[in-house]
């Protein structure tokens, strides 16, 4: 999904649903808010062609096992 992060478009995805529920001082509701918040996915995460399946499946990079330099 594509978004607009100050004047550059950026790939976001949903992050969370917030539920903001406003009490005043007496304890009756005064206010609120519902919506969903979206996530910036950074570009360096992504790339233009994907690994192959097998690898993908067969790598230990994928699964978290071989350390970053």
């Amino acid at each position: 999904m594509l978004g607009v992060w100050g004047d550059k478009v950026v790939i976001v995805t949903p992050g969370c649903q917030d539920i903001v529920t406003l009490i005043d001082k007496d304890g009756k509701v005064e206010g609120g808010f519902n919506r969903f918040t979206m996530a910036a996915i950074n570009p360096h995460t992504t790339q233009a062609k994907g690994d192959p399946a097998r690898t993908a499946i067969l790598h230990p990079r994928p699964w978290g096992l071989v350390r970053a330099l």
